[in-house]
């Protein structure tokens, strides 16, 4: 089965705000922690875009998640960094 690869979040200090925009199987998803992260919706707009438009930081070192549980255990080891990049550090 496919991992999910976290390529960049929209962080938000209320967790149902929080986004993430995932890669699997050569397509990009988004999750968001309104539902808590359980439901992928495709996304038809390139990274950049998303990144550009919609305030997603790109995640240095992107890790990989199996399921949504795994992303919500997680979730907080996210961090920003000064340059305006996230880096996964769990």
């Amino acid at each position: 089965m496919a991992k999910m690869k976290i390529v960049a979040i929209r962080m938000s200090k209320e967790p149902i705000s929080v986004k993430v925009l995932y890669e699997k199987n050569g397509l990009l998803y988004v999750r968001t922690g309104d539902d808590g992260f359980t439901k992928g919706q495709p996304t038809r707009a390139p990274m950049s875009s998303l990144i550009n438009k919609w305030g997603f930081r790109k995640v240095e070192n992107p890790p990989e998640f199996r399921d949504s549980d795994e992303l919500i255990d997680n979730i907080t080891a996210f961090e920003m960094l000064p340059s305006g990049k996230v880096r996964y550090s769990g």
